[in-house]
C-alpha cells in the first residue's frame, strides 16, 4: 500500500497503519490526525476538510462532508461596518472568523464506520509526534519567518511556535516583546505538549472530548469577547454530512 501527503511524516503514519493490518481510511485518518502535528500551517483540529470512501466490497463512494460550518450567531452583513464596506481583517483574523471546527468529527466518523482499528491505534502516532517532536522542516521553518509577525499576536501561538533569541532578557515565551523571539530553523525539535494532551483527550474519550469536554469549553472562552461568537451549542451541534458524489 502507498500513503501520500504533503509531510513526510504523516505519510508514515498512514503507511504505519498499512503494515499493522489496516485498511485505506485506518491509513487516512491516522495521516489527518498526523497532519495536524507536523503541518500547523494547514492541517490541525481547528480545521475541516472532505474525505472520499470507495468500499471495494460493495462498490459505493460515499463522500463526508466535514468542512467547518457558520456559528449560530453568523449574519448576513457580519464583516461590514455601518456604511456597509468590508472591516478588514474581521472575517480572517478575528474571533469573529472562526467556524465551527469539523475534523475531529470527520475523521473519527470515518474510522468508526470505515476504519477497522481502534481511535487509539490510528492517533498513536500524531501523540508521539507531538509529545517527543519532530525536526522542522526547510518549508516549515520559511513558513514560520513569513508568518512572525501573524504567529505573534497571541500568547498562545508564542508559546509554541517561538524561542528566545540568544542573549535576549529572559522572560516567559507567551509574554516576551516579539523582537526577544524567533522561530524554529530547520531542523529544530518542536514539541506540542498541548495539543499532545488534546490529541490523547481525543483519543481516549472520542469526539466529544472536543465538542462537549474541556477543550470545547476552552475554544469558547478564548474567542469570547465583547460578543459570542462561537458557543458551547455550536459545537455540540457540529454535524457531520454524507453526500452522494458527482460521477463521470
Amino acid at each position: 500500500g502507498m500513503v501520500a501527503s504533503e509531510q513526510a511524516l504523516a505519510s508514515q503514519a498512514g503507511a504505519l497503519m498499512l503494515r499493522e493490518g489496516g485498511n485505506a481510511v485506518d491509513a487516512a485518518v491516522a495521516t489527518g490526525f498526523a497532519l495536524a502535528v507536523v503541518l500547523p500551517n494547514a492541517g490541525n483540529l481547528g480545521g475541516g476538510g472532505f474525505m472520499l470512501v470507495h468500499n471495494a466490497r460493495t462498490g459505493k463512494n460515499i463522500a463526508l462532508d466535514f468542512r467547518e460550518t457558520a456559528p449560530v450567531s453568523a449574519t448576513r452583513d457580519m464583516y461590514l461596518d455601518a456604511s456597509g464596506n468590508v472591516i478588514r481583517g474581521k472575517s480572517t483574523q478575528s474571533p469573529d472568523a472562526v467556524g465551527v471546527p469539523g475534523s475531529v468529527a470527520g475523521l473519527t466518523q470515518a474510522l468508526a464506520q470505515y476504519g477497522t482499528m481502534s481511535l487509539a491505534q490510528v492517533m498513536a502516532p500524531a501523540i508521539r509526534l507531538a509529545e517527543q517532536g519532530f525536526r522542522v522542516s526547510p518549508f516549515l521553518a520559511e513558513n514560520f519567518a513569513l508568518q512572525r509577525t501573524h504567529l505573534g499576536r497571541w500568547p498562545g501561538t508564542r508559546a509554541v511556535f517561538f524561542k528566545q533569541v540568544a542573549g535576549a532578557p529572559d522572560c516567559a515565551l507567551r509574554d516576551c516583546p516579539l523582537s526577544a523571539l524567533r522561530t524554529y530553523d530547520a531542523g529544530e525539535l518542536l514539541v506540542q505538549t498541548d495539543l499532545a494532551a488534546s490529541l490523547r483527550a481525543i483519543a481516549q474519550q472520542g469526539p466529544q472530548a472536543f465538542y462537549t469536554g474541556d477543550i470545547a469549553h476552552k475554544i469558547v472562552a478564548e474567542l469570547a469577547g465583547r460578543s459570542h461568537p462561537l458557543t458551547l451549542a455550536d459545537l455540540r451541534d457540529y454535524r457531520t454530512v454524507v453526500r452522494e458524489p458527482v460521477r463521470g
